[in-house]
């Protein structure tokens, strides 16, 4: 019996010696300019957007494009929504690559649409305002993709953007912030809270006050196995001791 107990420890160093799995996780390229991202060479497939809008006029508020050839977008699927300055609210991004659908929820209030692409590798969260004493935070925001076994991992980030004085945000390329979520593996559902915060007398007014969550299509490098054909020198060293003392339980049973 204790010689069974012997193997068993054996067998489970040897498996654990053996095998050490190698989960790459997401990564966090930083904080761009809208020089900077431009500059970047990336290409929009998608992004889902939350803006101010235009309240009582039926304009969306709520939204997930595509981009034209031409620089110009389309709506794949849009709402409204009524925001009140400084006021927290949920938001998640769910993307299932087995059905090709992209889900976006804010504050209860659902967006879908189908996508030609079946992975997306970076995601840029882009916040923007153009009003003085208005400003535009994305936080507590977490991830789950293929890499991270099935449970939420905090960014320990913020995308915000604020314009103090006019001079500060007149400018389309001075007037919004990126952060950059690199390598993501597979299914994803992004999740997060938006602050939308203005100025009573200066309320902005459409896309002047916005987030979005742009998605860049393509698929981040698989884990490499670390689990090699040849065992470490460990692991051939503990399954020799394995042999051995299996031919050496073997004779004392026959015997």
């Amino acid at each position: 019996m204790n010689l069974q107990r012997s193997l068993f420890a054996l067998t489970a160093t040897a498996v654990a010696l053996g095998a050490a799995p190698d989960a790459r996780a997401f990564s966090i390229g930083g904080h761009l300019n809208e020089t900077e991202f431009h500059n970047s060479g990336h290409e929009i497939a998608l992004s889902a957007e939350s803006r101010i809008g235009l309240p009582g006029y039926g304009e969306f508020e709520l939204d997930i494009h595509g981009i034209n050839d031409n620089g110009g977008f389309y709506n794949l699927d849009q709402d409204q929504f009524d925001w009140v300055s400084g006021e927290a609210v949920d938001f998640s991004l769910n993307f299932n690559s087995t059905a090709q659908l992209l889900t976006y929820t804010v504050g209860g209030v659902d967006l879908f649409a189908n996508t030609v692409e079946n992975a997306f590798s970076d995601l840029f969260v882009r916040t923007a305002t153009r009003k003085a004493g208005s400003s535009m935070v994305v936080n507590n925001l977490k991830i789950k993709d293929g890499s991270t076994g099935g449970a939420f991992v905090d960014i320990a980030e913020t995308a915000e953007f604020a314009c103090t004085v006019a001079e500060e945000c007149d400018s389309f390329w001075e007037s919004s912030q990126y952060l950059h979520i690199d390598d993501v593996v597979g299914d994803f559902t992004l999740t997060g809270q938006s602050i939308m915060s203005w100025s009573p007398d200066n309320v902005p007014t459409r896309s002047q006050l916005a987030y979005q969550i742009k998605l860049i299509a393509g698929e981040a490098e698989a884990p490499t196995p670390t689990t090699a054909a040849i065992p470490e020198p460990t692991s051939a060293a503990a399954i020799a001791v394995i042999g051995g003392s299996l031919a050496l339980w073997k004779r004392r049973r026959q015997a």
